[in-house]
């Protein structure tokens, strides 16, 4: 008994998890079973609208697409997102950090390779804060 229960524990902890469908966006856009959205309003759907890149224009096509027969592609509600994240054949566009927050308590939960939106945040403080060079420090 000790054997079996051994050998199933080794097995279950080398077999590869399955891989992902897709690891980038231009995978995701020319794939058909999952659908992508975005929190209404997003600084995305913005990036996308303005950009001349194909997988940027590909990306708003199919949120657009989708969004015409399932308004919750566009929820402003980021739990009905995170919930089709979990129990469907589903993709979320969203800011780093939440999507970090949300690995962390979801290990099913991956990222693509590609970064959609290269931003790098700033905090700004008046001429002569004493919290400048704590900050800096960090």
């Amino acid at each position: 008994m000790t054997a079996v229960f051994s050998g199933n524990l080794v097995a279950f902890l080398t077999a590869n998890a399955q891989s992902p469908p897709f690891e980038t966006a231009l995978e995701m856009v020319t794939q058909t079973n999952f659908k992508w959205g975005c929190v209404s309003g997003c600084s995305f759907l913005t990036l996308f609208k303005m950009s001349n890149l194909t997988v940027h224009k590909l990306l708003l096509e199919g949120i657009q697409r989708f969004s015409k027969s399932d308004p919750d592609i566009l929820s402003p509600h980021q739990d009905v997102h995170l919930k089709r994240l979990l129990t469907e054949d589903y993709a979320f566009i969203g800011g780093r950090p939440l999507s970090n927050y949300w690995r962390s308590r979801n290990c099913q939960l991956r990222m693509l390779k590609d970064n959609l939106y290269p931003v790098t945040y700033s905090i700004a403080f008046p001429n002569g804060s004493p919290y400048k060079e704590i900050v800096s420090d960090m």
